[in-house]
C-alpha cells in the first residue's frame, strides 16, 4: 500500500495530469484499498484524469465514473458506471453469464493428505522468512492462504514443491515426509503444482503445447515406447486436453509464445489437473486472466476438490480465497496469525487486520 502511494506521489511530483493505474489493488488489503480510493477521489477533485485498469469488478463499480470494456482487443462498450452492475460488466467481458457466488462446501472431507509441521526457513541473508508454519489439508477440501504478497507465501510453495530447501520442520504427503526430495520425486507422489509465475516455472515458451503437456510424463508409457516418444499418442492426447480445457490455439504444435496469457495459464492448469493429483498446490491460479477463464479455473479446482483431492490455494485475490476455500489461514511476516475453520459470512474486511499484522490470534 505504501509503495503504491509512493508511485502516485512520484507521478504527481512530475505534475502529471493523467494517471494510468494498472491493477493497483492487486497486492493491497481492503483497508489499504480504501485509503488508495480516498486519494484517487481527492485527485479527481483537483482535476486529474485517472484510468483505472482492473479485473476486480466491485472496485471498478466503486471508483469509476465511466467504464470501458474490452474483449479480444476491441472496445465493446463504454457506459456510465452507475448504469452497470458487476454482472453486466462480466457479461460484456466474456459474452455470457458469470457466477460470483461462493462455491458450496464439500459434501465429505477425508483424511489429511498434506501435513506441514513446524516448518521454518532462514534465507541466505539470515532472515527468518518462515516461522514454525503448521497446517494440514484434508481430502476433499480447499485450504486458502490469505496474505499480502511478500510474507513468505512464495518460499512456502517452493519448499512444498521441492524447489527450495527448508531449514527445519516436516512436510508429509499421506504420512510420508517429503522434505529433501526432488521436484520429480514429489510429483511422483501425486502432487501437482500451478506456479505463481507461469512463464518462469510453468511453461517453456519456445516449446510447443504438446511438449509442455508431457514435460512431467514423457518418460512414462504410453507417452514413450522404450527410448522413443510416441508422438501419435502425444498428439491425440494434447488435442483432447486443448478441447477439454477450451484452449484457443491453432494446433497442439503451436508454440507457447503464440498464445495469450489466459491460454498459457490453461495449458498449465490442463497439465497439472490431467495428472489426477492427490494434492494440488495452486499458487495464484488465475493471475492475469480474464473473468471467463477465471471461472473455468475455479470450476476445475472445485471439481478436483470434489473428486477427493486436497487443494492448497495461495492467492492475492481475497475474493478468490473467500469464494473457493473450505477453510482459511492468514499469513503475515512468515507466520500463520489466524485460522478460520468456518468461512460463511467471512469478508475481506474481517481478514484485513490480520493480513496487515494489526491483529493476531493468541
Amino acid at each position: 500500500g505504501i509503495k503504491q502511494r509512493v508511485e502516485i506521489l512520484k507521478a504527481l511530483f512530475r505534475n502529471a495530469e493523467l494517471l494510468i493505474l494498472d491493477e493497483p489493488t492487486s497486492v493491497l488489503t481492503p483497508q489499504e484499498t480504501e485509503v488508495l480510493f480516498k486519494t484517487l477521489r481527492e485527485l479527481k477533485k483537483h482535476g486529474k484524469t485517472i484510468i483505472f485498469i482492473s479485473h476486480k469488478l466491485k472496485e471498478v463499480k466503486e471508483i469509476a465514473d465511466k467504464v470501458t470494456v474490452m474483449r479480444d482487443g476491441k472496445v465493446v462498450a463504454t457506459k456510465d458506471a452507475k448504469d452497470l452492475t458487476e454482472h453486466d460488466i462480466a457479461y460484456l467481458m466474456v459474452g455470457r453469464e458469470i457466477s460470483f457466488e461462493r462455491i458450496p462446501p464439500p459434501k465429505k472431507v477425508g483424511e489429511p493428505l498434506l501435513t506441514v509441521r513446524n516448518l521454518s526457513y532462514i534465507n541466505e541473508e539470515n532472515i527468518e522468512v518462515l516461522k514454525n508454519i503448521s497446517f494440514e489439508v484434508r481430502a476433499g477440501e480447499i485450504l486458502g492462504v490469505a496474505g499480502v504478497e511478500g510474507n513468505g507465501q512464495t518460499e512456502l510453495v517452493e519448499i512444498l514443491t521441492g524447489l527450495r530447501e527448508a531449514t527445519s520442520g516436516e512436510i508429509l504427503i499421506k504420512g510420508e515426509n517429503i522434505l529433501g526430495l526432488s521436484p520429480r520425486e514429489i510429483r511422483e507422489r501425486k502432487v501437482s503444482h500451478i506456479p505463481e509465475d507461469r512463464m518462469k516455472n510453468g511453461v517453456a515458451d519456445k516449446a510447443t503445447i504438446e511438449e509442455n503437456f508431457i514435460v512431467d510424463r514423457y518418460y512414462k508409457s504410453p507417452f514413450s515406447k522404450g527410448v522413443r516418444l510416441n508422438w501419435n499418442y502425444i498428439q491425440d492426447y494434447s488435442s483432447k486436453l486443448i478441447k477439454d480445457f477450451n484452449i484457443l490455439a491453432s494446433s497442439s504444435k503451436a508454440t507457447i509464445s503464440s498464445l495469450s496469457g489466459g491460454n498459457i495459464q490453461k495449458v498449465v492448469v490442463a497439465r497439472e489437473l490431467s495428472s489426477n493429483p492427490m494434492v494440488l498446490i495452486a499458487d495464484q491460479p488465475t493471475r492475469g486472466i480474464d473473468v471467463g477463464s477465471e471461472e473455468l479455473v475455479h470450476n476445475l479446482l472445485t471439481k478436483v476438490r470434489d473428486e477427493g483431492s486436497a487443494v492448497f490455494l495461495v492467492s492475492a485475490d481475497l475474493d478468490e480465497v473467500l469464494k473457493l476455500s473450505t477453510r482459511i489461514v492468514v499469513i503475515y511476516n512468515g507466520e500463520i496469525v489466524a485460522r478460520f475453520n468456518k468461512v460463511d459470512g467471512l469478508t475481506g474486511k474481517d481478514l484485513g487486520p490480520y493480513m496487515l499484522g494489526i491483529k493476531r490470534e493468541e
